[in-house]
């Protein structure tokens, strides 16, 4: 009789009635550009929560922080780890829960698994080393494109959206997610009054985040069950809001006052005025480049092989930025001539 496997596709779409152990390994992606690689352990009655668990528990921790290529298993009675293969003993399950989360003290352990040299991320290689990959994700024209044999989903129907959420491509929203998601939504108009703007604020969203969330629940007719307050009738009528205008410019034309400034709108008023905000910002602009050019050039003097990037992180900048304050000071300095690159080529540019 053959052995009996484990189907961990099949545990990541079940719904299990009590919570149980998940392994989940992640990357983060910071503000500047840099990754790591972490593992967690998870504790809940399906995949999907675990991995919505996660992001919320990463976004309260550091809202700058992106995670990405998540992958979960379930630990079970017949799960093996190391290269032995060997299977969880008491002591290994009690690290699993002493270790998962939530927990009591709301921590979330994370090991981070370092990755391997010539990798840019944890599952592929890249670079000279390995050309034949490259040759396998590369583009290629009609079907065999890889974006095409690859693709993560079709375009969903608003009316098919009510009991999906968007996660790179449409999944099942879980029922205790979307029902906690909805209670919030309602909290938030009860103690706002049902003021859309405030029940916002309330939920730190947009508004038209939360008009969105509104189609999310069709069963609820927010209109009806929770109407908007009428808007504040003005005090004064239209004709006595008229009427103040003209009496506050009679005011101020008997005064001896311009209007607007007693500024003039000639032709020849407008082209000095045009080129007084010129000048104004051409200065402005050469102050700036005074002082970024210096600080450009101490940064890619000093950063390996005259790397952009990791000037702009010396410089505590984005890379946009960084490239941005060298093409306003291109005519200046040659930058590609000066500070060159492993990339720069003297025969191309000529």
């Amino acid at each position: 009789m053959p052995k009996k496997t484990i189907n961990q596709k099949r545990f990541r779409k079940e719904r299990f009635t009590f919570a149980q152990y998940w392994n989940l390994n992640y990357t983060e992606k910071y503000r500047d550009g840099s990754e790591a690689d972490f593992k967690v352990f998870i504790r809940a009655k399906s995949y999907i929560l675990a991995k919505e668990i996660l992001r919320i528990k990463l976004k309260e921790d550091d809202p700058t922080i992106k995670i990405k290529s998540v992958q979960g298993f379930m630990f079970h009675k017949d799960y093996t780890t190391g290269p032995q293969r060997k299977r969880i003993g008491i002591k290994e399950w009690g690290q699993i829960r002493s270790a998962s989360f939530p927990n009591e003290n709301n921590v979330l352990f994370k090991l981070e698994v370092p990755r391997k040299d010539g990798y840019t991320n944890r599952f592929n290689q890249s670079g000279k080393d390995n050309l034949e990959h490259i040759r396998s994700i590369g583009f290629k024209k009609g079907e065999n494109n890889w974006s095409r044999l690859h693709r993560k989903g079709v375009v969903l129907p608003e009316a098919d959206r009510s009991k999906k959420i968007y996660r790179g491509k449409w999944i099942d929203w879980d029922p205790d997610l979307r029902k906690t998601e909805k209670d919030r939504v309602i909290n938030a108009l009860t103690k706002a009054g049902n003021n859309r703007s405030k029940a916002a604020e309330l939920l730190n969203i947009g508004r038209n985040t939360l008009y969105k969330l509104f189609k999310k629940f069709p069963e609820i007719d927010f209109n009806k069950e929770y109407p908007a307050p009428k808007p504040v009738a003005p005090t004064n009528s239209h004709e006595q809001a008229v009427a103040n205008g003209k009496k506050a410019w009679d005011t101020v034309l008997s005064s001896g006052k311009k209007p607007f400034g007693g500024k003039s709108f000639l032709p020849e008023v407008n082209i000095k005025r045009a080129e007084a905000v010129k000048n104004f910002y051409e200065n402005k602009r050469a102050k700036r480049d005074e002082i970024m050019e210096p600080l450009l050039r101490k940064a890619l003097s000093m950063s390996p092989g005259h790397s952009r990037v990791e000037a702009a992180k010396s410089l505590e900048m984005p890379v946009s930025t960084f490239r941005k304050q060298m093409h306003y000071l291109r005519e200046k300095v040659d930058w590609a001539k000066e500070y060159p690159t492993k990339y720069y080529n003297e025969k191309r540019r000529s």
